[in-house]
């Protein structure tokens, strides 16, 4: 006697179809685990990326670099100047820094720029005038976020806490 097992396709639909839901659950649990748990709470990617404050390996400085108001004792914004210069202003400056370095690193990326250039390039990019006072402020870990994170992805090069502040040191020789 041949014992064969019958199914019809609605039986064999529903199995298939368990079986690529589940494997994406597992996919996406495995790469997408932030994603998924942004999006469950109600919060966007963006909001995570550009945030001050966000966690990251750079934010813990130490106490002679930890900075405590916006415009530090001794920057050229003092007073009225403060006043004048939103808090939007000076996000969407930080906002624009941000997407010239992640489209510098992109192209540093395609061109197989080695460490040196890269920081060489990075420093020009944020040595400039109009860029010099996010030095001092406190958007700069959220931009040494977007650096570590670009490199690492954009050129394969990790950079430590201290290799990215290098990038920052150009406006203190100028």
């Amino acid at each position: 006697m041949h014992n064969a097992i019958h199914v019809n396709w609605g039986d064999y639909l529903l199995l298939v179809g368990f079986i690529v839901v589940l494997y994406w659950i597992i996919v996406g649990m495995a790469f997408f685990r932030r994603e998924i748990k942004n999006f469950l709470s109600g919060r966007n990617r963006s909001d995570k990326d550009d945030a001050p404050g966000v966690d990251s390996p750079f934010e813990n400085r130490s106490q002679e670099t930890r900075q405590t108001s916006l415009f530090p004792v001794g920057s050229d914004y003092t007073g009225q100047e403060v006043e004048e210069r939103s808090e939007r202003d000076l996000f969407l400056e930080v906002y624009a820094l941000a997407g010239e370095i992640r489209a510098f690193i992109q192209a540093a990326g395609l061109k197989r720029m080695v460490r040196g250039e890269l920081i060489r390039g990075l420093q020009s990019l944020v040595g400039q005038e109009q860029y010099r006072h996010l030095n001092e402020s406190r958007y700069r870990v959220a931009l040494n976020n977007v650096v570590a994170v670009e490199a690492e992805e954009q050129c394969g090069i990790h950079f430590d806490a201290e290799e990215v502040n290098e990038i920052w040191d150009v406006n203190d020789r100028s």
